[in-house]
């Protein structure tokens, strides 16, 4: 219940299942069990640089916009939730669809303290009549605890690390998170047959919202669109070589570029010397407990099947990106943005599609540049220039300066000076919104502690 994020997939699942023919089964656990048991902090939206914490709850607001759904974090989050989910545990089927929709609503619209046992008793008995006094024995029945446990206990066994996860019960696969629910539609499409197929969702609480639980296709009431994009829009796009997510982001640009008519403005950054300031270990999967970061490699595969793309995970990952990015600003300084756009797509398809490139080596980026039409071995030697160093040097301080802690980012630069900044390949339909004017009143939002 006190992941926000669940509460916003808890208003879609319902529809997005019945585009598939699929059933939801609405598993509570308990989340601040479920990261003690796989090693992680108690809730690790809280930790993490600074930039990073604004951005994911800049993410929320704008998710919650999009989806218009009322979000109000409540003072005092994350507060004790045990007790609502022992209420969830205790009903099963309709009743306990109802009671997550409720409680929810109390939790993240209402704000109302969904620890204290007398505001428990009186969603009960207004969503599924449940009496007060049997919702305050439920409260201390001793089995209902531990059938709690063993379900957070039988969640972290199947590979949950974090909610909302869905699990579909026929293959066994996992999804987390409700931006990546797309990637579960498309999953749950290819799984179809002619039978129902049935989706396990586990939540760490139960679903308040509005009665509506489908998504909405329209901006929320509170944003702005212009009818002009091109002549009054900009995008830049940060990456590099070495992030899969950039790449998946690369893939889709240029269908974007046609839909939008805005030409974005490729942007290397060297992700390695960022990570380092950031205090990152030099892979950034170790920064996870080893299910998470075991998932998020099997991530790249799934969202690039989502895309359409194929991609193969190279057999040395990560590896240090620093020559290919000096490659990229040497072939920006031959020929501008065609021929730094024209490379990079060319590394990233030799890295990134099963060509194993090593992102290090100056001969090899040589010949996949002469393989794209550009000169390799010029670029190389330009490469070690210390105008090409420094100029690489001046383009991740500029990143560090605009806090990006990741790629792919993208600034989306408005007629009035302002600028919307989103990070990840999975923003770009936001993106997209951004560059028709889609701006969403945050006003009153406090972005400063994060989640």
């Amino acid at each position: 219940m006190v992941c926000p994020f669940a509460y916003l997939a808890s208003r879609r699942i319902e529809a997005l299942a019945q585009r598939v023919g699929a059933t939801v089964d609405w598993r509570p656990v308990l989340l601040g069990g479920v990261y003690r048991a796989v090693g992680q902090a108690d809730y690790p939206s809280a930790v993490g640089p600074p930039e990073k914490l604004r951005m994911n709850a800049l993410d929320l607001h704008r998710w919650a916009a999009l989806d218009g759904a009322p979000l109000r974090v409540p003072v005092g989050h994350p507060r004790r939730s045990v007790e609502a989910m022992r209420l969830l545990l205790s009903r099963s089927g309709e009743a306990r669809r109802a009671l997550s929709h409720a409680l929810y609503q109390a939790y993240w619209v209402d704000g109302v303290d969904v620890a204290n046992p007398a505001v428990l008793a009186e969603v009960a008995w207004q969503k599924v009549g449940l009496p007060a006094r049997e919702t305050l024995a439920v409260l201390a029945d001793a089995g209902v605890k531990a059938a709690l446990h063993e379900a957070t206990a039988e969640a972290v066994a199947r590979g949950v690390f974090g909610v909302p996860t869905f699990v579909v019960e026929e293959t066994g696969q996992l999804v987390w998170g409700q931006d990546r629910m797309g990637v579960l539609e498309g999953i749950l499409e290819r799984a179809s047959t002619s039978t129902s197929t049935s989706t396990s969702t586990s939540t760490s609480t139960s679903t308040s919202t509005s009665t509506s639980t489908s998504r909405s296709t329209s901006t929320s009431t509170s944003t702005s669109t212009s009818t002009s994009t091109s002549e009054t829009r900009q995008l830049d796009f940060w990456f590099d070589p070495s992030s899969p997510y950039a790449f998946l982001a690369a893939t889709q640009l240029g269908a974007l570029e046609e839909r939008t008519g805005v030409t974005a403005r490729w942007r290397p950054l060297f992700l390695g010397a960022r990570f380092k300031q950031l205090g990152y270990p030099a892979d950034p999967l170790q920064r996870y407990p080893a299910v998470k970061s075991q998932y998020l490699k099997g991530d790249f595969a799934r969202a690039a099947r989502h895309l359409g793309i194929d991609l193969v995970v190279p057999r040395t990952f990560p590896q240090s990106s620093l020559q290919a990015l000096r490659m990229l600003v040497a072939a920006e300084a031959r020929g501008g943005q065609a021929d730094l756009v024209r490379l990079a797509l060319a590394i990233y398809a030799a890295y990134w599609t099963g060509g194993d490139l090593d992102l290090s080596d100056l001969a090899a980026l040589a010949r996949v540049a002469d393989a794209a039409g550009l000169p390799g071995a010029a670029l190389a030697e330009k490469a070690q220039t210390p105008a090409v160093k420094q100029a690489l040097v001046a383009l991740t301080e500029e990143a560090a300066a605009a806090e990006i802690f990741g790629a792919p980012f993208f600034r989306v630069s408005h007629p009035d000076g302002a600028t919307d900044w989103f990070w990840g390949h999975d923003r770009l339909p936001l993106v997209e919104r951004a560059l028709a004017g889609w701006r969403p009143d945050l006003a009153g939002v406090d972005l400063s502690r994060g989640l």
